[in-house]
């Protein structure tokens, strides 16, 4: 058992709160890019264009994580509020929204600059898997990703006042959900990189992710505290099913053109 003392907050200044949420996720994003730099520039991709690339990708992935978190979560809240959907330092942010905006960012760029999208999805798929390794401790620290209770021996305790988890659940066993999030993108991680130089046909790399991400998020899903959405399955599980199926769908589509070619 892990029991949490630590103050979410590392430092206050003034009006500005230094998060221990925010270092982390911003060292997640920055490892996450480091290695989509260095596996794009192997497949001989531009680093300028790469660098241009990236900051779209970051303001789209941001975007994209805003707003899937508002539609999902606290839709009744903000539709009745739309500017406080700008109040993005009140914190709200959903993981499969920045996968979806930063995935679009990729294709549109990549069809403005007659860029190989698939090679760069490739590379992409590594990065996004290395920078949830990373961040998810920021998860672990604050508490906003918070399990069931459990009676395992395997669990996190959280005992400081400040910490996102409900106040109920102060000093009580939870299943370690951003832990196990961190486990399987480990696991998926050492298998891309086991896979990236014996996939020949490009794509695959990035939908085998995919799916091996999102097949990671809906089983952990089911011991976060979380409410249903439709039949009986929750916001995050339902998402994961969507990209689940976009992925199995897109690599039975590339397998059968390249079967169909000469």
């Amino acid at each position: 058992m892990i029991h949490i003392r630590i103050d979410p907050k590392l430092l206050q200044l003034g009006p500005t709160t230094v998060a221990w949420h925010g270092i982390w996720l911003a060292a997640g994003v920055l490892f996450g890019s480091w290695l989509f730099m260095r596996e794009s520039r192997r497949k001989g991709l531009d680093r300028d264009q790469l660098l241009e690339l990236l900051l779209w990708v970051l303001v789209t992935g941001y975007i994209g994580a805003r707003l899937l978190h508002v539609m999902l979560y606290e839709w009744d809240t903000y539709s009745a509020q739309p500017l406080s959907i700008l109040a993005v330092h009140t914190g709200g942010l959903s993981v499969n929204g920045a996968l979806i905006g930063g995935t679009l960012a990729v294709a549109l760029y990549a069809r403005w600059k007659q860029l190989p999208f698939w090679h760069l999805a490739d590379a992409a798929i590594l990065g996004i898997a290395a920078g949830e390794i990373v961040g998810r401790v920021g998860c672990t620290i604050a508490g906003d990703v918070p399990g069931i209770p459990t009676n395992s021996a395997w669990g996190l305790v959280y005992w400081h006042p400040d910490a996102s988890i409900s106040s109920s659940m102060i000093g009580v066993p939870t299943f370690p959900a951003p832990v196990a999030i961190q486990l399987w993108n480990a696991g998926l991680l050492a298998l891309l990189l086991t896979l990236r130089t014996r996939l020949q046909r490009p794509g695959a790399l990035f939908l085998i992710g995919m799916l091996g991400y999102s097949v990671g998020r809906f089983l952990i899903n089911i011991w976060q505290i979380e409410n249903p959405l439709l039949l009986g399955l929750k916001p995050t599980q339902i998402v994961a099913l969507v990209i689940m199926c976009t992925a199995i769908l897109s690599l039975l589509l590339r397998k059968r053109q390249a079967s169909s070619r000469p």
